[in-house]
């Protein structure tokens, strides 16, 4: 349990998976493509992220999109709070 939580942490700190996560929960869904080219991020950084949020279910594929799951959700909520600290 430990190591889950260290490298959701460890996921949660890169700029482009935070910022992946809080793009698909505000718009209730994005296809890989559209997540590519609205966030600015090359294909490969983006599969990548995509494949690591699925893989501790903060994500899951939906049909062609990709939608945050109930423990995403709770991520997003954390993830805004902390990005909050910082103003």
């Amino acid at each position: 349990m430990c190591g889950e939580r260290s490298n959701i942490l460890r996921i949660l700190s890169h700029t482009s998976c935070s910022d992946i996560l809080i793009k698909i929960s505000r718009e209730e869904g994005k296809r890989f493509n559209e997540i590519r080219e609205e966030l600015g991020i090359n294909q490969k950084t983006v599969n990548m992220r995509l494949k690591e949020l699925t893989m501790f279910n903060l994500l899951k594929k939906k049909g062609p999109h990709y939608v945050t799951t109930e423990k995403g959700e709770r991520a997003v909520e954390l993830v805004q709070e902390i990005l909050e600290l910082q103003d």
